[in-house]
Formats: structure tokens, sequence, C-alpha cells
């Protein structure tokens, strides 16, 4: 007895093939359902074995269900993934998965609505794949700044979260990558006059690292220092944390921010990727008065979830800038991309690593 191959997109397809060519006296002997990588996403294949039965026609009816109930199904490296039965197992992955890295419930609602409202996936993989695209499409990232920014760059937010560290991050990460060195480029200043220590910590930064630092408390001490600081490619401003029980405190940043020129300053707004979503929603309710431009998230290396960032991200239509992930400086200051918000997904059966590096290739 001859056995012949044949390989297709799955089982059926594979049968149907094999008997146009061959008539109704194919019989299938065995079956292998596999993965096959193609760039980043993977797709099923089968290949099936049979043979041609040569005598005994009338046992074709009785033995077609029988050849495909003792199918064998063989593990060749990369498993079958599992079909999906039915729009309420899809929606339990999608609720599982974002639910698990801490995705607000609207978000989760408006994903599921638009993944699954006119889709049907057939395995766990695509669904996946579908999901991880929606996620990142999502999100923005503020290119433009992080490239070219301002000559004034305001770094916002509550007490805390980490500003005056991330500053000097960035303070580095300029002068490394734009400006080569000439410390001459950069200055930071403090307006943070309120919060005990805030002075002492900036000032030992600045001083280990050689940069520029200029004090301002009031209007009038900013504006004198306006002609110096224009001298600057790039000045970063640290500012006081305020709450929404500190109206004084906020009317007071709002008048020295004024004194900076409009049109060669640009404000982000400082969140802790370990806060909850509910707080990252008040804060950024508490700045929206301030003309922000897109969100720099700390404290990464606190937590083990994203998705409370990314979805008050989608929520404020707030683009991301930079992320800081520990203590280092400047190497723990990254730049918001697709592969940095897959590498801290959870749960998926993906390769999010290889999948994020070839997310950042296209960036």
């Amino acid at each position: 007895m001859d056995f012949l191959t044949l390989d297709a997109q799955d089982y059926e397809t594979a049968l149907k093939e094999a008997r146009t060519q061959y008539g109704s006296s194919v019989r299938v002997q065995t079956r292998k359902d596999y993965l096959v990588k193609k760039g980043m996403k993977k797709r099923r294949r089968c290949t099936i074995t049979f043979y041609l039965l040569q005598e005994k026609p009338s046992d074709v009816d009785q033995t077609i269900a029988q050849d495909v109930r003792k199918i064998q199904t063989e593990d060749v490296g990369q498993p079958l993934e599992s079909p999906i039965d039915g729009k309420s197992q899809q929606q339990q992955l999608v609720t599982t998965l974002l639910d698990g890295n801490d995705f607000t419930e609207s978000y989760i609602q408006e994903a599921t609505a638009a993944l699954l409202t006119d889709t049907q996936f057939e395995t766990h993989e695509e669904l996946e794949m579908a999901l991880l695209e929606h996620i990142i499409e999502s999100v923005s990232f503020n290119h433009g700044q992080y490239v070219n920014p301002k000559q004034f760059f305001v770094l916002l937010g509550p007490t805390g979260v980490g500003k005056t560290t991330t500053l000097v991050k960035m303070a580095m990460f300029y002068l490394k990558s734009r400006f080569k060195g000439s410390e001459d480029k950069v200055a930071l200043v403090s307006l943070d006059s309120y919060r005990t220590g805030a002075t002492n910590q900036i000032e030992l930064f600045c001083k280990d690292f050689g940069l520029d630092l200029f004090h301002a408390h009031s209007e009038e001490e900013l504006s004198s220092l306006l002609p110096t600081l224009e001298t600057y490619e790039l000045v970063l401003v640290d500012t006081m944390g305020k709450s929404a029980n500190q109206g004084e405190l906020a009317l007071h940043l709002k008048s020295l921010l004024m004194v900076l020129p409009e049109e060669k300053c640009s404000c982000a707004l400082a969140i802790s990727a370990s806060h909850k979503s509910r707080d990252l929603e008040r804060f950024v309710k508490l700045f929206s008065t301030y003309p922000l431009e897109s969100l720099v998230v700390t404290k990464l290396d606190e937590t083990e979830d994203i998705g409370n960032v990314l979805s008050v991200s989608k929520a404020s239509n707030l683009p991301l800038l930079f992320f800081t992930n520990g203590q280092k400086v400047p190497e723990n200051l990254l730049k918001a991309t697709s592969e940095v918000i897959l590498s801290y997904l959870r749960g998926f059966s993906l390769d999010l690593q290889a999948l994020g590096h070839n997310q950042n290739q296209k960036q």
C-alpha cells in the first residue's frame, strides 16, 4: 500500500484537496497539526498522510467517520493552539488577560466590544495577537517631544512620584544623546522650596553630575533668571508637588510658570506606575488645567502591572514620553515604546519579547 502526504492550512482543506485530486477513495491514516512562524505571527498548518482504497468500495461511507475519529495529532515543536468555542469563551479570555494586567473596567469593556463585535477568532493565539495590537494601538507616543523638546520642559505631578530624579535622568540623557556632553547646553531650575529636603536632593544630584542648577521661589526671582536661562538649549523645570486641597500652592505654581515664554515651553505630567488607576485618574484631573502634552511614567520597578497607566493614557488622550524603572542615572530612563509596554504585560502565551523587538524596529 502506498502512502501519500498533503499539506494545507487546516485538516478540512487538506482532506478536500486530497479528494479533489484522488476522488472518494482517499483514506486518512495520520494527521499532524502544527504552527509555523511567519514573521512574528504563527500560522496553523495541517499535514495528512493518506492512502487510496483499492477494493471494497462499499465500505467507504462506513470508514470515513472512523478515520476522522482515529486521527493522530502529533506535537512537532509548536503546539497547536486550542480552539476557542464561542463568544463567551473569547470574552472570558480578553477579560482575564486585561484584568490580570490591571486595566480599568472601562478599558476592558471597550476592548471587548472592539474585538468581539464583528470578529470570530478560531484560536487563543489569534485572539491574543489581536488583543496585543489593540493595546498598542490604543496608546500613543510623543516622539516629537522626545526627539526635539522645547527649550523649557516643565515636569508636573504630585509629591513623591520622582520628578526630581526623573529630570536629572533626562538632563544626563540629553547631554549624552543630543548635546554630546556639553554641560553648558542643559540646566535645571527648581521651583520646589516647599517639600522638606527637596533643595538638598536636587543640589546633590546636580553636584554629582556637573549640572547647572538655579532656584526660583517667586515670580521676581524667575524673571531675573530668564535671560540667563535662555542661553541654554534645554532647561528642565522641577516643580513642587501639590494635591487637591492645596489651592494656594496651585495658584503660586501657575503664576511662576506664566513667567516662562509660552511658545518655548512644554509641560508633562509625572505619574507613578505603582499607583492605583483611580489615583492616576485623579492626578490627571487635578493637573488638567495645565497645558499637558504627555505622560512620564515613573517607578515601573515597583509594580508588575502597567494596564493602569495605559488605561489612563488612553482615557486622557495623553501620549507617553518616558518610563523610569530604577534609581540609576540615566540608565533607568526609557523612551516610551511598544517594546517596553509589551515587556511588562503578563499572562500571554505569545513570545512578547520577540514581538516587542519587532515592534521597536518599526518605530
